[in-house]
């Protein structure tokens, strides 16, 4: 099984700018978690983020390593669940100018005493309004300091109930009412639907005002809790019943709207419309933002109204299997008769690479839930818009052996996996090189299969460093060569590969000591082929 290259994850990266990539963490870890410590925690171990060492952690409950070089960064949270991202190796004048195009910002500048400056944002971020904090350590010319996120519901928990309001009064005088009771929707409902536990869990961490559970039942029909998303008018509440259905119920705002927006995002499947006492219900099945259940648009008497959406994994943990073997149905159907429409043009630079990440990302959770399906789609739907990683994420889907037979496309996968090594992504020069030594949708050519060997190890890839220097040992579609195998079983076994380091003893104890001196050398001068990414997704 080819494993997923950490060394992949850090090279691509480096094709952005160090400010780029700052933020590019910052906004995959803090604010695409919308200030939830559950969902900073996923995501870091869905990353693979190493934890920092507690004697590390000073004020911190917990930290991890993103990055090193320049930049380096680290991800934090504090006690008070704030999210962090710190960082060395870029200037506060750099990563402002980013944050100015690539955000939805309005600023309030506040200096710092002493030596370091800071600067704080007013952010709306897909609809979720937060402050972020952007600190600069060491002076004018310092080149170390952190971006804090702090999201509107951690403020009003605070108490600071006259900064919240000032925050959105930044931003709600361009956004309906109708936009903010989908975009808290869109955060509770849809990120989070899959577990109801988790939808708890964010609520206590976000500090929203429960309701008794008398007064949720009133506005659900059903036993289960409610919170209150809004301080103030209009009102609106999060419901959760028994049986993990997640809404969003809404007062004085305009349910045709509401309903508009959501179409303007989801698939439907067909619809079923029911009307009782004057409570009008229009039931779907819907593919909303690559989360598949039923969703309901419901107005009432009053006009008041409410969202609520039923994953398919509570029709699953309820023993609903013809239900949800009909909601699929109803959205492959929905999905075949879409009239063709040309790929959408690929973002540009940072947003290309931000996009590409937050999939993989996405994709990388539906697969460790077993969601396979799910995690295709999303990967295929980015592809069409021709993002790199996207393309070099399907390269790897269809080579991983947990995925179902069934779902694995050899002539995909290839065709992936041909174009993301020739932009010298070492991943995907691995994996081409397992195809071809394997005969994996190929003709088993282990000649060729050498050649892309060879070159993922050239672009830094620990497997393929140590095979190779393997192959050089035994003399096997390569002419024998020790000093060759000392230097790429060394640079295995700098990457951690213990075996790597094993297979260098073993030659060092019969090769005369110039042939170990030299490939020593050469390790030294090494130096990973960069990737080049497609010009459209840098500029």
């Amino acid at each position: 099984m080819i494993g997923r290259s950490r060394h992949w994850r850090s090279a691509w990266r480096a094709a952005a700018s160090p400010a780029a990539q700052v933020l590019s963490d910052f906004g995959t870890f803090c604010l695409e978690r919308g200030g939830n410590p559950i969902e900073v925690r996923a995501a870091a171990e869905v990353a693979g983020l190493e934890p920092l060492p507690e004697d590390e952690l000073s004020d911190d409950l917990a930290a991890w390593f993103i990055r090193g070089g320049s930049p380096t960064t680290a991800l934090a949270l504090d006690s008070r669940g704030r999210c962090t991202v710190r960082f060395v190796g870029v200037t506060a004048s750099d990563l402002r100018a980013t944050i100015e195009r690539t955000l939805t910002v309005r600023e309030a500048d506040k200096k710092r005493g002493g030596a370091d400056r800071g600067w704080i944002y007013s952010v709306d971020y897909e609809g979720h309004l937060s402050f972020v904090w952007l600190l600069e350590v060491g002076g004018i010319n310092g080149r170390n300091g952190s971006l804090t996120h702090v999201p509107i519901e951690a403020v009003e928990r605070d108490g600071h109930k006259d900064a919240a309001r000032r925050l959105r009064n930044r931003f709600e005088p361009d956004k309906t009412p109708a936009e903010a009771v989908v975009g808290q929707f869109e955060r509770y409902c849809l990120r989070l639907a899959r577990s109801p536990a988790d939808v708890e869990a964010a609520a206590r961490e976000a500090g929203l005002p429960p309701l008794s559970d008398s007064d949720a039942e009133k506005l659900m029909n059903d036993p289960g809790h409610g919170w209150r998303l809004r301080a103030d008018k209009p009102w609106v509440y999060l419901t959760l019943n028994e049986n993990g259905v997640c809404g969003v119920y809404f007062e004085g705002v305009n349910v045709a709207e509401v309903r508009s927006l959501v179409a303007e995002t989801a698939t439907f499947g067909g619809q079923n419309e029911t009307e009782k006492r004057g409570i009008r219900e229009v039931l779907h099945a819907a593919d909303y933002r690559s989360q598949l259940g039923y969703l309901s648009v419901i107005r009432y008497t009053g006009g008041d109204g409410r969202l609520k959406f039923m994953p398919i994994e509570a029709l699953q943990r309820l023993g609903m299997r013809a239900e949800a073997a009909t909601l699929r149905r109803l959205i492959e159907t929905a999905e075949a008769d879409k009239p063709a429409q040309a790929p959408a043009p690929s973002p540009s630079g940072g947003d290309c690479l931000a996009r590409g990440f937050e999939v993989m990302t996405e994709a990388n959770a539906a697969q460790s839930r077993g969601a396979f399906t799910e995690a295709l789609s999303m990967l295929r739907s980015e592809k069409a818009r021709g993002n790199p990683i996207a393309i070099y994420e399907l390269c790897l889907f269809h080579l991983t052996e947990k995925v179902p037979a069934e779902l694995r496309d050899d002539t995909e996968g290839l065709q992936a996996c041909v174009t993301a090594a020739e932009w010298n992504a070492a991943g995907a020069q691995w994996a081409l090189a397992r195809r071809y030594w394997d005969g994996l949708g190929v003709p088993q050519d282990r000649s060729q299969a050498a050649d892309w060997i060879e070159r993922a190890a050239s672009g830094g890839n620990a497997d393929a460093q140590e095979t190779i220097g393997l192959i050089y040992v035994r003399g096997q579609y390569r002419p024998r060569d020790a000093v060759s195998a000392f230097k790429w079983l060394n640079l295995a076994a700098q990457q951690g590969r213990e075996t790597a380091a094993e297979s260098i003893e073993k030659l060092r104890s019969r090769a005369p000591p110039e042939v170990a001196l030299e490939g020593e050398r050469l390790t030294r001068q090494f130096k990973p082929v960069p990737i080049n990414l497609p010009e459209d997704c840098l500029n």
